[in-house]
Parts: structure tokens; C-alpha cells; sequence
């Protein structure tokens, strides 16, 4: 294995900046400046690449096995190891590129940064608590983060939001003065916040005025939708839910068969596996007789559904004025 020089030394360039208590950020920013190229030829550096470096147990002449592992051999998904299986570490003959002390205080940093949540990922990024941070997006797909422009003197605060993207790597004109490429940099203006508030209430308002005409739209439009349903539709897809799964469960069977013959598991784990499918194979079976027999409907029907909307839409449109809590819509 021949080792790429000059790979080698922007890896090395890569380890001491993060040692130091560079981020990712400046260090793709010290990296553009050098006018260096990524593996792949482009000289625009992204943070995620260099954190792929840095977890790069190669590097430091070794190579770990089962990062990954499939904790259901019926249904055959990957799910990353955190620690569940024990993982394999091989030595490679190639000559390291960084020491096995750097590469270890540099897990230690990265593992300080980031958190492990409740199921079981990792992740070092703070969810927004702002309404407004929640909802926009800049043309160049970024979020904004709420920053403060001032206090003045009986304390009241003014906050702006700017893009994140621009926050991160710079507008056309800052980047350009650092001498840095200013392809795909974001020049949109920084957005006040008590724009937004007003346009909100002028949105507000205008719903206030308009809502008889449009809960009238709203009515129409959900009446048009029930004559295209029926109780036998919703008991269709009811009874095709019970298909899938029963195909699920007979797939899990077949890939059972198919072990024992293979001789991957023992017999006795597979007459326990078989016996537990057999018994859920059974009561879908079951579920799916009971539907098709049925005369009846389900007790929440599409009607009824629709007619709870209703009362939904009047509820909001007809809230006080000065409430606007009706912002806080689902994010797309």
C-alpha cells in the first residue's frame, strides 16, 4: 500500500487544528484558505467531512470490524454499535499516518462534544426553542439561529435571525476579503424579529376578517371528501394492513427455514422462533377474518374525523384577537 503524500499531510494538518481546540468549521475554512482539495477534487471543505477524518481509525493503523451489526437475522436491518456487540480491532501493516495517543485524544474530545440520547444515537446539536428558528428556512436551505441586537436602557431586548449557513461560512463579501471561494455563499440580509411579529398579526387579522368565507371553502371542501369515501374503503385498507403484515410474518418464516437448513441456528432456537410466528401468523389470520366478516364500521370514521376538523378550524379562526398562538403550525 503506497501512502498519498500529500493526503497525508492535510490528515496530519487535520489532527493538530483539532488538538489545538479548532472545530470542524475552522478548520475547513483554514483548509479553503490553503487552497487544498478534498479525496474527491473540490476545494469547498463541509464540517461532516472533516468529523469522518477524525473517526477514521485507519489512519492511526488499525481497522475496526462490526461498526454495525443486524440485531434481527429475520428482518436483516444494520443498526450502528454503540457498545452492544463487541467490536473487532486489527493492526494493518501500512505505516500509520497519525499516532495511536493523537487518535485517542481526539475520540476523548469529539466523545466530550457530543451526547448519547435516550435511543441510543449520538448527537451534539441543541434543539431550537424559538418559534421563529423552528419555521424558517433560507433560500439556500439552511435554518437561522435568533440573535440579540441590543438592550436598551428599561431593558428590553431586540433579537434578529441570520443564516446559519452565512453564520458558518461567511457572506460573498467576507469570504472574498479572506481570500476564500464564494461559490454557494449566502448574501441574504439579516431578518428582525419584529418584522415578523407584525407580519404574523397581519396575517392573524386578515383571517379574522375573511374566516366566515373561509371555514365556508373549508366546509365544501370536506364535504366534497366524504362522498369520495366509504365504510368499505376504510375497511379495505384495514384489511390490507393485515396483508402486509401476515407477508411480513410468513417472510420471517421463510428466512427461518432457510437458516436451520444452513444450519446458522440450533434447533431449539428455531422451534422457539417458529412457535412464536406460528402464534402472531395465527392471530392476524384471526384480526383479518373478523374484518372481512364484519358488518359493522370502526367507531372513528372518516365522517367522524372530518366533523371533529370542523370544529377544529372554527375554534382557531374565531380565537380572540392578539392570540397568536396559531403560528406554532406542524414545520413541513
Amino acid at each position: 500500500m503506497v501512502i498519498n503524500e500529500d493526503q497525508a499531510e492535510i490528515i496530519k494538518l487535520i489532527f493538530r487544528e483539532y488538538l489545538k481546540g479548532n472545530g470542524c468549521i475552522k478548520i475547513c475554512r483554514k483548509l479553503e484558505r490553503r487552497w487544498y482539495k478534498t479525496s474527491t477534487g473540490l476545494t469547498r471543505w463541509q464540517p461532516s467531512y472533516i468529523m469522518q477524518v477524525l473517526k477514521n481509525t485507519f489512519y492511526c493503523g488499525t481497522i475496526v470490524y462490526r461498526k454495525s451489526f443486524v440485531p434481527d437475522f429475520l428482518e436483516q436491518k444494520k443498526k450502528n454499535n454503540r457498545g452492544e456487540v463487541d467490536k473487532t480491532i486489527v493492526k494493518v501493516k501500512h505505516t500509520s499516518i497519525i499516532s495511536e495517543e493523537d487518535f485517542i485524544e481526539v475520540q476523548k474530545i469529539i466523545a466530550e462534544k457530543n451526547k448519547l440520547t435516550k435511543n441510543n444515537t449520538i448527537t451534539g446539536i441543541k434543539t431550537a426553542s424559538n418559534l421563529w428558528t423552528k419555521k424558517l428556512e433560507c433560500n439556500c436551505s439552511s435554518s437561522f439561529s435568533r440573535r440579540k441586537n441590543n438592550v436598551s436602557q428599561d431593558g428590553t431586548k431586540t433579537y434578529h435571525f441570520k443564516c446559519n449557513n452565512q453564520k458558518s461560512n461567511g457572506s460573498s463579501s467576507s469570504r472574498s476579503k479572506k481570500g476564500l471561494n464564494i461559490e454557494e455563499a449566502c448574501n441574504i440580509k439579516e431578518v428582525q424579529e419584529w418584522k415578523l411579529v407584525v407580519a404574523a398579526n397581519v396575517v392573524y387579522s386578515t383571517l379574522c376578517r375573511e374566516n366566515k368565507t373561509i371555514i365556508s371553502e373549508i366546509d365544501k371542501a370536506l364535504e366534497e371528501t366524504i362522498k369520495t369515501l366509504n365504510d368499505k374503503d376504510q375497511l379495505s385498507r384495514e384489511i390490507k394492513l393485515f396483508d402486509n403484515k401476515i407477508e411480513k410474518v410468513k417472510s420471517k418464516q421463510s428466512v427461518l427455514m432457510d437458516s436451520i437448513l444452513k444450519k446458522n441456528i440450533s434447533k431449539q432456537d428455531y422451534s422457539e422462533k417458529r412457535a412464536e410466528l406460528d402464534l402472531e401468523l395465527e392471530n392476524l389470520e384471526k384480526g383479518k377474518l373478523e374484518l372481512q366478516t364484519s358488518k359493522g364500521v370502526p367507531i372513528e370514521t372518516v365522517k367522524d374525523r372530518i366533523k371533529h376538523l370542523k370544529e377544529q378550524v372554527n375554534n382557531s379562526l374565531y380565537k380572540e384577537k392578539g392570540d397568536n398562538s396559531f403560528i406554532n403550525l406542524p414545520t413541513k
